[in-house]
């Protein structure tokens, strides 16, 4: 089990397996809700260099 910054896990296992694309889910916040509750997949975007597949 992977423990820690969930953003950060996705991303380096992403780059240890050679991932093509990562995919990964949203729930939508924005503004207040995303600076207080924080947000993976804006954190695996700015962080990745793979092709990414947000579904909401």
């Amino acid at each position: 089990m992977l423990q820690g910054n969930a953003g950060q896990q996705i991303v380096e296992t992403a780059a240890k397996r050679g991932a093509d694309l990562i995919v990964i889910g949203s729930r939508g916040n924005s503004g207040l809700k995303e600076m207080f509750l924080g947000s993976v997949s804006p954190y695996v975007i700015k962080h990745t260099d793979k092709a990414i597949l947000v579904i909401k």
